[in-house]
């Protein structure tokens, strides 16, 4: 089935946000380093990675704690290796940052040197009822979430405005620019989600996000209670679309390893609990692969149950 017609009906037409302020200026900046070859920026970023690693501050607090939390069986010193380089990991994140946003099409997916499971996404459009896509932040999750619509494919995905709201716009504008539809953490994004499911889409989630006691459930993740969501387990059930998990792994140089890996069919058990928890041993399990190319900076931890201290130190949560 070709991209052109493995999924029916279309997206409305909308205007490009406006870039004032803040955002108009930070899309000059995106402009100008995405000037720069793809290992140019990772480079600049794994610089930056060093400069995290040596300041002892708040993003390597997050990280240190977060990799002794779940790899306790890590000496000390293994464990301090894997510190400093997810740190530079992060940085070429950071770094690969305006290429995936300002890049024209041909030229991201020329950073593609393979895409191991594709015959799954195929399969489960094949079915007409949707493919449900868990994307976690691991390797190069920008490109992972521009890869179908590279190929042709319908994506809807769930948007978190940024903490500054004033580059909200640049954001849209940005991971919308393939014809992607982002849609707000609401109860009307949600019914979009569903809608597209329907039509046969595809549909984008970010599944490792905390979203907070009153939006998941606590689960295991390498072994501690997470906040977990259970939107994926509603989705999947409500839905019957297909279901994979979607990471792509950075190489040298300047390329990328996309996977394409098909899910447990726990994840639709009407337990959101054990749901949970196989979403997040399926994370788990490519996270081991690639540990340093996690964002150990995020603090996946931060809910606890009640009455517990916090996880990180200097923050609450």
């Amino acid at each position: 089935m070709s991209p052109a017609t493995s999924v029916s009906g279309s997206h409305e037409a909308r205007r490009e946000p406006a870039l004032h302020g803040p955002a108009r200026w930070a899309g000059w900046l995106l402009r100008l380093l995405g000037g720069l070859p793809l290992r140019w920026g990772q480079a600049l970023g794994s610089l930056v990675g060093a400069l995290l690693y040596l300041r002892h501050g708040r993003t390597r607090q997050t990280v240190a704690a977060n990799l002794a939390l779940c790899f306790p069986e890590l000496a000390p010193e293994a464990r301090g290796e894997l510190l400093r380089q997810t740190l530079r990991e992060t940085g070429r994140a950071l770094g690969e940052l305006p290429a995936m946003w300002t890049w024209p099409g041909s030229r991201l997916r020329g950073t593609l040197c393979e895409v191991v499971g594709r015959e799954h996404l195929d399969a489960g459009l094949a079915s007409a009822r949707g493919v449900l896509i868990a994307a976690p932040h691991l390797g190069c999750w920008e490109l992972t979430s521009h890869y179908a619509q590279l190929e042709g494919y319908r994506l809807t995905a769930l948007y978190r405005p940024p903490r500054q709201a004033g580059l909200g716009p640049l954001v849209l504008r940005c991971r919308q620019r393939f014809g992607a539809r982002l849609v707000p953490t609401t109860a009307g994004g949600v019914r979009e989600l569903l809608r597209a499911l329907r039509r046969g889409e595809c549909v984008g989630i970010l599944p490792d996000q905390d979203p907070g006691p009153d939006g998941g459930v606590l689960a295991p993740f390498f072994g501690v209670p997470a906040g977990t969501m259970v939107l994926f387990n509603r989705l999947a059930r409500q839905s019957g679309a297909a279901l994979l998990l979607a990471f792509a792994e950075r190489l040298p140089a300047g390329s990328y390893r996309l996977h394409l890996r098909p899910l447990d069919e726990a994840l639709r058990d009407p337990d959101p609990v054990l749901a949970a928890a196989a979403l997040n041993a399926a994370i788990e399990g490519c996270v081991r692969e690639y540990p340093a190319q996690y964002q150990w900076a995020y603090r996946r931890f931060k809910t606890r149950p009640a009455g517990t201290p916090p996880r990180y130190p200097g923050r609450r949560g």
